[in-house]
């Protein structure tokens, strides 16, 4: 019996065309964002880091005096007119790309889907209000435009340490990154700078996972009646109490049936009281960061159980069958470490008969950084293994699904060989500050991070290992 998924495969058919061929994104308007450690920020999709001012670094707000925003002592709404929001969203009524937005334009590009045509098509009944009470310059007038949309990150606490991870995303991280970065070394590893320091129990640690949550959980509850959505991610959010706290004040309150919730999590362990919380929610996605199958999964989210995850993905679907407010998405962040993988992750997903609560097929999500991990730093000589898999992928889908559902799913994985023949990236810099090439980072980083985990990318992935053997010299 052939395959004949349809609910994703009319996404992109289903888009309006004013909103594809824009430059508007509802985001700067309603939505408000966090980092893990308390930063404010545009969007979580402003991952590049600019040397051109303050507010042009991972799309931070920044104040007047260069200083940023933070959540545990600024409020949600003396945010809402920062300089970075009103030059953005001056630059998109004018109908320009704003360098802050890069991915998603990247992303379109290629013509796979982004954060800010799926979010504008969400809200896109919103979008004349919008326009209408922001001036020339980018100044809303707040009071008559509610925020809607909170992108909630409270602190790193993780119970996974993935490769492509840092300890501003993981707590686990911090130990590995220590040893891999001597002193002089760490203000440049990921771009990002924090202190490291010691807490009362003489263990190091970070102002991520020591920042004061509780009086922003406390402003964010005032903005509960006019909210319509929680993005919640961490490190892992299904470990740390505050979210809970938060999700059963909405409860409490009887504002539950009219917010969803958007979640990133690992799938690794889900508290037996998530299920009577979740099913009071008008909708509840689950985006489930899942990299591979077996070792595959378990080298790059260690230490993560391949066994387990499989059962809380299948618990989650009996959820969905039985709540219409439930559905589920796996999204692999492609790496150098799975590209050659996913194709079989695709077949395994497939081959599940997931219901329509859970997306078609996994999703695309395109490492753009660390930049020694991205899928573009595989060997230039050896990339004819990645279109050779997803080539077999697509004859795959040829005889096994419906046509319609087949030139879906080769739309949509094309693009990430596109992605990865786009460019060579192998013998590019770093950054300035590092003499190493990308290729040569990934060596090391990577023969260091399994010595310090007594792991072995030969045993667990076999195909990279051979493959970066063939390295040019």
């Amino acid at each position: 019996m052939k395959h004949n998924k349809t609910k994703s495969a009319t996404t992109h058919a289903g888009r309006p065309a004013g909103i594809v061929n824009s430059t508007f994104c509802i985001k700067p308007w309603l939505h408000s964002a966090i980092t893990s450690g308390g930063t404010y920020r545009m969007c979580c999709e402003c991952v590049f880091w600019r040397r051109d001012g303050p507010e042009y670094n991972y799309g931070k707000l920044a104040k007047e005096d260069g200083t940023y925003y933070q959540a545990s002592v600024d409020s949600i709404e003396s945010t809402r007119n920062a300089q970075i929001l009103k030059d953005v969203r001056a630059s998109m009524l004018r109908g320009e790309k704003h360098p802050e937005c890069d991915q998603c334009w990247s992303y379109e590009a290629m013509g796979a889907w982004s954060t800010r045509i799926g979010y504008t098509q969400r809200y896109q009944h919103e979008i004349d209000t919008c326009i209408r009470h922001t001036s020339e310059d980018g100044t809303i007038e707040t009071e008559k435009l509610p925020m809607r949309y909170f992108d909630v990150r409270l602190g790193n606490t993780c119970n996974l340490k993935c490769r492509m991870c840092s300890p501003t995303d993981s707590s686990l991280w911090l130990s590995d990154y220590m040893q891999l970065h001597p002193d002089e070394d760490r203000i440049h590893a990921y771009d990002v700078e924090f202190e490291i320091y010691k807490n009362e129990k003489n263990d190091d640690t970070t102002m991520i996972e020591a920042w004061n949550k509780e009086s922003y959980v406390e402003d964010l509850i005032q903005h509960i009646p006019h909210m319509d959505r929680i993005y919640m991610t961490g490190g892992e959010p299904t470990v740390i109490p505050e979210y809970w706290k938060l999700l059963r004040l909405i409860i409490e309150q009887g504002y539950s049936k009219s917010i969803s919730l958007d979640y990133n999590s690992n799938m690794f362990l889900i508290p037996k009281y998530a299920w009577d919380i979740w099913k009071e929610f008008k909708n509840v996605r689950m985006t489930m960061s899942i990299d591979g199958m077996g070792k595959v999964q378990e080298y790059i989210r260690a230490p993560s159980n391949w066994d387990t995850i499989k059962r809380n993905i299948y618990k989650f679907h009996d959820l969905a069958k039985n709540h219409s407010n439930i559905e589920a998405a796996i999204a692999p962040t492609i790496t150098i470490y799975n590209v050659l993988h996913m194709p079989d992750l695709v077949k395994w997903y497939l081959e599940q008969n997931f219901n329509r609560n859970f997306d078609a097929v996994p999703t695309v999500h395109l490492c753009y950084g660390p930049p020694h991990l991205t899928p573009q730093v595989f060997p230039r000589n050896q990339k004819y293994l990645i279109v050779e898999k997803y080539n077999k992928l697509f004859d795959w889908a040829d005889k096994n699904c419906e046509a319609k559902f087949a030139n879906f799913i080769k739309e949509k994985y094309q693009t990430i060989v596109d992605f990865s023949l786009k460019e060579d990236t192998e013998d590019l810099p770093m950054d300035p500050n590092w003499l190493r090439s990308r290729k040569d980072r990934f060596l090391d980083y990577n023969k260091k991070l399994d010595a310090i985990r007594k792991e072995s990318l030969e045993e667990c992935i076999p195909e990279l290992f051979e493959a970066i053997k063939h390295y040019d010299t």
